[in-house]
């Protein structure tokens, strides 16, 4: 379930950036990594 998640997140924001043209600020996507890492993290605990 944890890799669904962050594979949910990081397919949300590329096929944003791709379809619609939406590029985010580079703190945005530092967080999107920081929820990554905590979703992958609570896979593997």
């Amino acid at each position: 379930m944890g890799v669904l998640g962050a594979i949910s997140i990081i397919a949300s924001n590329i096929l944003g950036a791709l379809f619609l043209k939406e590029i985010l600020s580079p703190v945005s996507y530092a967080g999107i990594m920081c929820a990554v890492t905590a979703v992958l993290l609570m896979m593997w605990k």
